[in-house]
């Protein structure tokens, strides 16, 4: 994995720590206003999914982290391809530059893009296990495109 990806997803850690640990807060907050409501904690959680089916990766705060890091990515990629995009005398394509595991070497590290989605999530479980785990009910994309098909 490129220097630059790594960087990213360090940063992306942090941050995401920080937001889960509000979003578990507000979690617990709304299962026990639910539970207080009259039901058991098990159904206060169960109401509480049926309005918030991604459970506590739901909170704003989390979204954000991820939207964040994912247009760094992008950005990130889109730095890569203007460089290669640069070398007139090669032949370019980009779906050639997605980074595949086991081939590349630091000679043509640099050629290599991630695909942002894929590296939010699977990179979790090298650097916070935790982390991997608390976004797997994570399971829509926060991202959308205008009309000129730019992603927003």
């Amino acid at each position: 994995m490129k220097q630059v990806y790594i960087d990213i997803i360090r940063r992306y850690v942090t941050d995401l720590s920080i937001a889960r640990a509000d979003a578990l807060s507000w979690w617990g907050d709304l299962i026990d206003k639910e539970a207080a409501a009259g039901t058991d904690r098990q159904s206060a959680e169960h109401r509480c999914r049926m309005r918030w089916p991604m459970g506590p990766a739901s909170h704003p705060r989390v979204v954000a982290v991820y939207r964040t890091y994912f247009f760094e990515i992008v950005q990130a990629n889109e730095t890569s391809v203007s460089r290669y995009e640069s070398f007139p005398d090669e032949p370019f394509s980009v779906s050639s530059l997605w980074e595949r595991e086991g081939e590349f070497t630091s000679d043509n590290e640099q050629l290599y893009i991630s695909e942002p989605t894929e590296l939010l999530y699977e990179s979790l479980e090298e650097f916070d296990i935790s982390l991997f785990e608390f976004m797997k009910s994570f399971v829509f994309l926060p991202i959308g495109m205008d009309a000129t098909g730019h992603l927003k």
